[in-house]
C-alpha cells in the first residue's frame, strides 16, 4: 500500500525498512537500521572469512617454498594472481552488483572460492596451483568483500561508522582464528588437506549472503526508472568519471595496498629467518587480528562523533602503519614482533573500516556500488604489486629489509595523497557554506565617479 506522501512510502510489512526518501540535496537517505542489521550480521562472517584466508597465505606461502622447492619470487606468483584476478573481479563486481544485487553475487561468489581450494589441491605444480589458487579464490574473495561492504553502506547513512564497525569485527576474528587453524591442518593433514577443509568453512559464506536482502528504497527507484534499469552500470560509470576526488582518494589506496601484502605474507618468513620457534611466529596474525577487534570498537564509535574527521583518522592512521613496518626489519625478539603485531593491527584495522565509508561520503549512496567496484580495482593493482616486489626483492638481496623499508615507503606515499583528499573536501565544504551564506548579490547602475 502507498501513500499519498510522496516523501514516505509504506512498504509490505514482511518489508522492515521504510523508504527514507532524500535529503535536502536531493541524493538518497539510507534508512539507517531494521533489516540492515542483519546485514551487518551477514557481513560479520563474509569479511572474517575474506581476511582470515588473506591473512593466512602467509603460513600456506611458507609450506608451498618448502613443497615444491621454489623461490620465493616464483612462490609470490600464487599471492600476485589471486590480486591481479581480485582487483578485476572487483571492477566487474560493481557493475555485477547492479544488475543482480548482493544477495545473488555473495552465493555464487561462495561456491566459486570453495571450488577454487578445491580444484587447488589436485595441483602437481606450482603454475597450475598459481593459476587454480589465484583466479579462482582471488575473483570470489572480491566478489564477497564487493557485495558485503556495498550491502551494509547502502542500508546505514548517519551510523555508518557504527555499522561498518561491528560488521568488520569479522576482520578481527578471521585473522584470530583462521590464520592458527591453517596451521594446524596444515600440520594434521598437509596443505591439501587443508585446502579440503577451507574449501567446506568457505560455503557458509553462502548461508550468510542470503541476509543480504535489497534496500527497498533503492529496489524502489530501480522499479520506477525503467531506463535506468536497462543502463544501469553505464550511467553509474559516466557519473563517476565526475567524482574527480573519489579517482585521487583511490590513487592514495592503490599505493597502501602496494606495500600492504608485505606484513601480512612476509612477516612469518621473516620471523622463521631470524630463528625464532615456528609455532610462535604462527601467532603474530592473531595477534593482530586481537588488537584489529579493539581498534574496531574504539574507531567505530569515535569516527561517528560530531566534529570527527574521517579522512584525517583514516590519514592518520595509514601514517603509523608506515612507520611500524618500517621499523620490522630492526627487531629481534619474538616480543617485540609481538609489539608491532598489536600496533599494526590497530590502525589497520581503523584504516581498512574507513575506506568503504570515505568512497560512500564522497560519491553517494547511489553510486556506491560501481565506486566500490572501481576502488577494489585500484586496492588489487596494489596488492598485485606488492606480492611481486616482495619476492622480488629478497631474491636479489637475501633478505626482507628492503621490502619492508619501500612498503613502509608506500604508505607514506598513500598518506600524502589521503591528506591532500582531506584537504579538496575541506576546501570545496568552506566554498559550499560561504556560497550558502553570501547574501543575493542586487544588480544596481555603475556610478559615474
Amino acid at each position: 500500500m502507498t501513500s499519498t506522501s510522496t516523501a514516505h512510502i509504506e512498504l509490505h510489512p514482511d518489508q522492515m525498512v521504510v523508504e527514507p526518501g532524500r535529503d535536502d540535496s536531493g541524493a538518497l537517505r539510507a534508512p539507517d537500521g531494521g533489516w540492515g542489521w542483519a546485514c551487518v550480521a551477514g557481513r560479520f562472517f563474509v569479511v572474517a572469512l575474506v581476511l582470515g584466508l588473506v591473512s593466512g597465505f602467509g603460513i600456506v606461502y611458507v609450506e608451498i617454498i618448502d613443497h615444491f622447492d621454489t623461490t620465493r619470487v616464483e612462490t609470490a606468483w600464487m599471492s600476485s594472481l589471486h590480486s591481479a584476478t581480485y582487483c578485476i573481479t572487483g571492477l566487474v563486481g560493481g557493475g555485477v552488483l547492479e544488475r543482480f544485487g548482493c544477495r545473488a553475487m555473495t552465493v555464487a561468489a561462495s561456491i566459486l572460492t570453495s571450488a577454487g581450494f578445491i580444484f587447488s589441491l589436485f595441483a602437481q605444480n606450482l603454475v597450475l596451483l598459481c593459476v587454480l589458487y589465484g583466479v579462482l579464490t582471488g575473483a570470489g574473495v572480491s566478489l564477497m568483500y564487493t557485495a558485503s561492504t556495498v550491502i551494509v553502506l547502502q542500508y546505514f547513512d548517519k551510523r555508518r561508522g557504527l555499522a561498518m564497525s561491528i560488521s568488520s569485527l569479522g576482520e578481527g576474528v578471521g585473522m584470530l582464528v583462521l590464520p592458527p587453524l591453517t596451521y594446524l591442518l596444515i600440520e594434521t593433514y598437509s596443505w591439501r588437506g587443508a585446502f579440503l577443509v577451507t574449501a567446506g568453512i568457505t560455503l557458509n559464506a553462502a548461508v550468510f549472503g542470503l541476509l543480504f536482502r535489497p534496500p527497498p528504497y533503492l529496489s524502489k527507484v530501480s522499479q520506477n526508472n525503467t531506463q535506468r534499469r536497462k543502463q544501469d552500470m553505464l550511467q553509474s560509470f559516466k557519473h563517476l568519471l565526475h567524482k574527480k576526488l573519489f579517482f585521487l582518494f583511490a590513487l592514495g589506496s592503490f599505493l597502501v595496498h602496494a606495500g600492504y601484502t608485505v606484513p601480512l605474507i612476509n612477516l612469518i618468513d621473516l620471523v622463521d629467518l631470524k630463528d625464532i620457534d615456528k609455532s610462535q611466529s604462527a601467532m603474530l596474525i592473531p595477534v593482530m587480528g586481537i588488537s584489529t577487534i579493539f581498534s574496531l570498537v574504539l574507531f567505530g564509535w569515535v569516527s561517528d562523533l560530531p566534529g570527527v574527521n574521517r579522512t584525517g583518522l583514516h590519514a592518520g592512521s595509514i601514517a603509523v602503519m608506515a612507520v611500524s613496518v618500517m621499523l620490522v626489519p630492526a627487531l629481534d625478539s619474538i616480543e617485540a614482533f609481538f609489539v608491532f603485531a598489536a600496533v599494526y593491527g590497530v590502525f589497520m584495522g581503523t584504516w581498512h573500516m574507513g575506506q568503504a565509508v570515505i568512497v560512500t561520503e564522497i560519491v553517494g549512496v547511489e553510486l556506491t556500488g560501481v565506486a566500490f567496484g572501481v576502488h577494489t580495482l585500484h586496492a588489487g593493482v596494489g596488492m598485485f604489486v606488492s606480492s611481486l616486489l616482495a619476492g622480488w626483492l629478497f631474491d636479489i638481496t637475501g633478505n626482507y629489509v628492503w621490502s619492508f623499508y619501500v612498503s613502509g615507503g608506500l604508505y607514506l606515499l598513500g598518506c600524502i595523497v589521503t591528506l591532500l583528499v582531506l584537504i579538496a573536501r575541506h576546501l570545496a565544504t568552506r566554498n559550499k557554506h560561504r556560497r550558502d551564506n553570501a547574501p543575493s548579490a542586487e544588480v544596481h547602475p555603475l556610478s559615474q565617479s
